[in-house]
C-alpha cells in the first residue's frame, strides 16, 4: 500500500476517533452523554478483547438501499487496558491482519481484502482501537 493510501486510510479513521469530541462539541454535551455501549464479544464478526470497554459505535449507509439491507461501513471505537503490542498481537492472531508501520503512534492493520481496518493507538495506560469495516463485509 503506497504512503498516500496508508495517509488517506490513517486520516479517516482519525475522523472516527474525533467524532466523539465533535459530538460533544456540536450537541454541548460531555464525554459521558455521548452514546457508549456495553461491549460485546465481536462487531461485525471482529473479536475484541475480553477487557474492551467504552464501545462508540458508528454507522453511516452509503445509500438508501444499504440503509434497508444494513449493509454499510460500520465503525466503532474502544478502549482496552491492553498494550499497544498486546493489541496487535490479538488481531494478528484471530483475523490474519497485515500490520502498517506506525504513524504518529497508530498502527494501521489491513485485511488482505481492505475490508476490515483497525487502528491501534495508545491510550493512558491503554489503547485505543478503532475499527473500520466496509460496506459487503
Amino acid at each position: 500500500m503506497s504512503f498516500f493510501c496508508r495517509a488517506v486510510t490513517l486520516s479517516a479513521l482519525f475522523a472516527v476517533s474525533s467524532l466523539t469530541a465533535h459530538a460533544a462539541e456540536v450537541t454541548g454535551a460531555t464525554a459521558t452523554d455521548l452514546p457508549v455501549s456495553v461491549c460485546k464479544t465481536a462487531f461485525y464478526d471482529i473479536p475484541l478483547p475480553e477487557d474492551a470497554s467504552l464501545c462508540q459505535p458508528f454507522s453511516t449507509p452509503l445509500s438508501a438501499r444499504a440503509a434497508q439491507t444494513a449493509d454499510s461501513p460500520a465503525s466503532l471505537v474502544y478502549y482496552t487496558p491492553l498494550s499497544t503490542q498486546a493489541v496487535i498481537d490479538f488481531y494478528q492472531r484471530n483475523l490474519s491482519l497485515n500490520a502498517q508501520s506506525p504513524v504518529n503512534q497508530r498502527t494501521l492493520l489491513l485485511s488482505e481484502d481492505n475490508l476490515i481496518r483497525i487502528v491501534v493507538s495508545p491510550d493512558k495506560s491503554g489503547s485505543q482501537v478503532d475499527i473500520l469495516v466496509s460496506q459487503n463485509r
